[in-house]
């Protein structure tokens, strides 16, 4: 009955776009922080920078988690949580 449970996915458990490959810069790119990158011959390249998304998403679950567990300790009931990392 303590017990918190978090998923952490792409783009959600439910919804048209759960079924989605993702990536960090697919996240970057949903939110509108990606940078078009053009490598020296003008061909898109994967940008050499450190992804937001990749990171957003678990560091939003470990708070989530954290928050859950006080609250299970406080209550004695858990928690399912969700983070889908497009949202985050």
């Amino acid at each position: 009955p303590r017990i918190v449970y978090c998923h952490v996915s792409g783009y959600g458990l439910t919804g048209p776009y759960r079924n989605l490959p993702s990536h960090g810069y697919a996240y970057d790119a949903w939110a509108g922080v990606a940078r078009p990158t053009v490598e020296e011959h003008g061909f898109p390249s994967i940008p050499a920078y450190t992804t937001v998304g990749i990171h957003a998403g678990p560091l939003y679950a470990a708070l989530g988690i954290l928050a859950g567990v006080l609250r299970a300790r406080a209550t004695g009931a858990g928690c399912e949580l969700e983070v889908a990392q497009s949202d985050a």
